[in-house]
């Protein structure tokens, strides 16, 4: 039996799965790959779309793990000015406010 296509498939992500269960699919019909050859094939094309998956997920947990730490940075207050107050505090209070530059 020779070969059904002259380019090999690379399958680094779904669309190369894809590809390579198409040309699968119409060699079995055209009796060109035997169907024990196809089912070998699939469960194989199953362990690479699980793989894939997986590494969507890290992605998404390393994404949402930044997104937290940016929203807990935000709210800390990290790289943002922080206004004096003390001259408002003393208009408001006068001069005698006790607790004006700490614990006096």
């Amino acid at each position: 039996m020779g070969r059904i296509y002259k380019n090999n498939i690379r399958i680094t992500d779904y669309q190369g799965v894809n590809r390579l269960l198409q040309r699968v699919i119409n060699g079995v019909i055209q009796d060109e790959i035997s169907e024990d050859k196809a089912r070998v094939i699939s469960t194989l094309c199953n362990t690479l779309l699980k793989s894939f998956e997986g590494d969507l997920n890290e992605e998404e947990q390393r994404a949402r793990i930044e997104q937290i730490n940016a929203r807990t940075e935000h709210i800390r207050g990290v790289g943002q000015e922080i206004e004096d107050m003390s001259d408002v505090i003393k208009q408001i209070y006068g001069d005698n406010y006790k607790y004006l530059e700490g614990n006096e």
